[in-house]
């Protein structure tokens, strides 16, 4: 952040605040790794932890704002040096920007002069010649600016006259400046550049801008159209009103928002409600802007509660669909969207398209009604849910986590209580080819496979006689699996010497996948055993995508009760509890994250089948839900 070097001046502006310094020490120092640089995404559970330039950079000028000693100083200065190359240059200019300045603060500098990386970097970003790309030039070029001037590399006139036509190109009507759309992070870095060549900014203009940004409940959103804000646009607009000579409106609002951005571990999310597990501008220790941005207060005594606030909201959904395949059987094109009697036909707009409108309809109602919230309501839409869930643990790793979880999959305005686990597999097998005038001389891949998936449906009704989870007592054969896919041979004149199938098998919420996983392999392996060939060329199992376990959520917990009294509010009667037999992307927040949370969706039929449709009555009901739950769980306010 480029507030990084005025921490006093922000912190003459906010008044102390509740930030937890102790905590934030214990966190930081807690996150160094045994080769001296920091992660701030370690996550010893998942078996990652890898030190990184940005996170040791943070780390390092934390650690100097507490007057605190870097543990391991000449390890942690040893790994920063070995991420130099061999030619004095760095991988990116992120990574350089990092490394230099964490250097520069412990008092030391790189192995090799890193001025033809400099050289390089401003060539690429368009200073030196024409080709500036705009998508991140502001940073970019800020970055660049601060490391030449750090090495005694005075910008020269092509230089100059460079940024200032970018920044030309980049200032938008509403006065600030952005790639697509105006932020004040950007607005900050684009007024410190400018400051930092001396080509002036002006105020007016600038402090204009920043005061549109002013709004409750969150002090400084991101930009004056937005209805959010997060912990970069609380430091860039409190630089902005610093660099002006001007003080915010209402610093106790931001004192409160960099106040509740601290989780318990004394790390910091990017918003209110986010886990401190990531980095980068996201997650970690806060940078010293940030730190001061909140004001310091005695060490023990913690971040204050929310109060009389409201709590975070996450509602996801994913765009992606499945096959429509074969498109023979349906009355329509399954991509042209019809509506008939009521209906909504199409690939995707039960499964799930209309939950999706649903729930961005919902945030859009409260704030077309004129509310704003108390607290963050974060609405994603992801992909890959329909083949192992990556878009939502892609979105969660990346900081994006709340108090409750809501996702309004397909099976109706219901309570979704229970979800099995999932696992695919593919067994690969081998024959041996020849011409079918000999077929006896050959051995069928494609038979061969036969034992192999009696044997899979045997464990399927092992599974399903044996005991199960008080949620599934009542429940018709809920264990299931689906040979998906098979393959093998490439000419019908040829014994088939190759097969390969795959699969899908659920298995019951305590059970683990590592458990299921045994069962699978020893299923193949004792079919295979009562078959001669098979035995001296066993079959070979493998997993990948789904491996997701089940999980029992009760109906009692605050974010189901509070959803189930919406429902009641709308529908005078209690929502009825949903215990499924497949899997949704509520594993990922149930398992990783810190939400609790349900599905609530529309009412669709034939989803991965033809002629899908949603009930599109069913669409706006669950968007008057999801509104009326923002309402009762976020709080709002005028």
């Amino acid at each position: 952040m480029i507030v990084d070097g005025h921490p006093t001046a922000i912190q003459s502006q906010v008044v102390a605040g509740g930030i937890d310094v102790e905590a934030c020490y214990r966190y930081t120092v807690a996150h160094q790794t045994s080769e001296g640089g920091f992660c701030f995404y370690a996550y010893r559970p998942w078996g990652v932890e890898e030190p990184n330039a940005p996170d040791t950079r943070a780390a390092v000028a934390i650690l100097a704002l507490m007057e605190k000693p870097v543990p391991e100083r000449e390890r942690c200065l040893a790994w920063l040096r070995a991420q130099q190359e061999q030619d004095g240059g760095y991988s990116t200019l992120i990574i350089g920007h990092a490394v230099l300045k964490a250097l520069r603060q412990l008092g030391s500098g790189p192995a090799l002069n890193p001025r033809s990386f400099l050289d390089r970097t401003a060539a690429s970003l368009g200073l030196t010649e024409p080709g500036a790309k705009p998508t991140r030039w502001i940073s970019g070029a800020l970055k660049c600016v601060e490391l030449r001037s750090d090495w005694g590399l005075a910008p020269g006139a092509q230089i100059r006259t460079s940024i200032a036509t970018m920044l030309g190109r980049l200032r938008t009507g509403d006065g600030g400046y952005g790639a697509s759309g105006s932020s004040l992070p950007e607005t900050a870095a684009a007024v410190a550049l400018s400051d930092a060549l001396g080509l002036g900014a002006g105020r007016e203009d600038v402090m204009a801008y920043v005061r549109q940004c002013e709004r409750p409940p969150f002090g400084l959103n991101v930009a004056p159209s937005a209805v959010s804000s997060d912990l970069e646009s609380q430091c860039g607009g409190l630089w902005l009103l610093r660099r002006f000579g001007a003080r915010p409106r209402d610093p106790g609002l931001i004192r409160k928002f960099v106040a509740l951005c601290q989780r318990g571990a004394g790390g910091f999310g990017r918003t209110p409600g986010v886990t401190p597990r990531a980095s980068g501008r996201s997650y970690g220790p806060p940078t010293p802007s940030l730190l001061a941005a909140g004001g310091a207060v005695r060490p023990g005594t913690g971040a204050p509660g929310a109060g009389g606030g409201g709590r975070s909201a996450l509602f996801n959904g994913h765009l992606d669909v499945v096959s429509p395949e074969p498109k023979e059987l349906w009355d329509s094109d399954p991509f042209d969207p019809r509506v008939r009697d009521g209906w909504l036909y199409g690939r995707g707009g039960g499964d799930m398209k209309g939950g999706v409108a649903a729930m961005t309809y919902a945030a859009h109602a409260v704030a077309k009604a004129g509310f704003a919230l108390q607290a963050p309501v974060t609405l994603e839409a992801v992909i890959e849910e329909e083949c192992c869930g990556n878009g939502a643990l892609a979105c969660l790793a990346a900081g994006h986590d709340a108090e409750a979880v809501l996702i309004p999959e397909p099976f109706g305005p219901t309570l979704y209580t229970a979800q099995l686990g999932v696992l695919w597999f593919k067994v690969a097998l081998y024959g041996a080819s020849s011409h079918v005038q000999e077929t006896a001389a050959g051995t069928n891949a494609i038979e061969k496979s036969y034992p192999l998936i009696a044997a899979l449906r045997r464990l399927e009704e092992e599974l399903n006689a044996e005991e199960r989870p008080a949620a599934y007592r009542d429940v018709p054969h809920p264990i299931n699996l689906n040979i998906g896919s098979f393959r093998g041979g490439d000419w019908p004149s040829t014994v088939p010497a190759a097969a390969e199938f795959h699969g899908r098998l659920s298995f019951f919420p305590g059970t683990s996948y590592a458990a299921i996983r045994r069962r699978i392999e020893q299923a193949v392996a004792a079919a295979a055993g009562e078959d001669p060939w098979l035995a001296r060329h066993p079959p070979q199992v493998g997993f990948y995508g789904f491996r997701s376990e089940g999980h029992i959520v009760e109906r009692t917990q605050p974010v189901l009760a509070t959803l189930n009294g919406c429902h009641r509010a709308l529908t005078g009667a209690d929502a009825k509890s949903y215990v499924s037999t497949c899997t949704t992307d509520l594993r990922a927040f149930h398992f990783f994250g810190r939400a609790k949370g349900t599905c609530y969706g529309p009412v669709a039929e034939n989803i991965h089948g033809a002629n899908e449709r949603v009930e599109i009555g069913s669409i706006l009901q669950v968007a008057r839900s999801y509104a009326l739950f923002l309402a009762r769980w976020c709080r709002l306010s005028d």
